[in-house]
């Protein structure tokens, strides 16, 4: 094309609006640019709320976070709040308690636990119990990193906790026990 068959070419003309018609684009435009500023307000004001809850009540915080934005943005805050992003003898509050170790993955519903309770380890404070050591009590640290939960202790070797969750609900673990060579399925006993 050339310049001067680019300066023939027109636009259409714009239909002429009635009075009422223009009043309505208007309305329209209004209500759009009112929704985004009421939207970014809305925004902010979950965001204070958030940041005010972190600091004032962290528990609460931490229960909306997971509750809201699912387990694993959950994670990384419950590390920094807890102290959990170096070792330490506490057990994460999402471990403590006694899981059934399957050799393969159990489906199950959201929130239903195993008829039963086979094969159980239980993640205690500073302790790990496994039935099948004869019962015995081995030392442990925790540390929460990368999306899972890091074990070690002086009669241990160190394992890795994968933490496997759908939304806001940790779902099983995948990971070795100590003194055993194969990986294991665990799923919380009962609540």
């Amino acid at each position: 094309m050339t310049r001067t068959a680019i300066a023939k070419l027109k636009l259409p003309a714009l239909p002429r609006l009635l009075p009422q018609q223009w009043a309505a684009v208007v309305a329209v435009v209004v209500a759009i640019v009112g929704y985004f500023v009421a939207l970014h307000a809305l925004e902010t004001r979950t965001a204070d709320y958030f940041l005010r809850m972190r600091t004032e009540n962290p528990a609460i915080y931490l229960e909306q976070l997971r509750e809201s934005q699912g387990f694993a943005d959950f994670l990384p805050e419950y590390a920094t709040l807890t102290g959990l992003d170096d070792f330490k003898a506490d057990t994460p509050s999402f471990l403590l308690g006694r899981w059934t170790m399957q050799k393969a993955p159990l489906r199950l519903p959201p929130g239903m636990v195993p008829e039963q309770c086979s094969d159980p380890i239980t993640f205690d404070y500073g302790l790990v119990l496994m039935a099948e050591a004869g019962g015995s009590a081995l030392s442990a640290r925790y540390r929460v990193s990368d999306g899972g939960v890091d074990l070690t202790g002086p009669t241990m070797k160190d394992t890795r906790i994968t933490l496997v969750s759908f939304g806001s609900l940790l779902d099983h673990l995948e990971f070795t026990p100590p003194g055993r060579e194969s990986a294991v399925y665990a799923y919380r006993c009962g609540h």
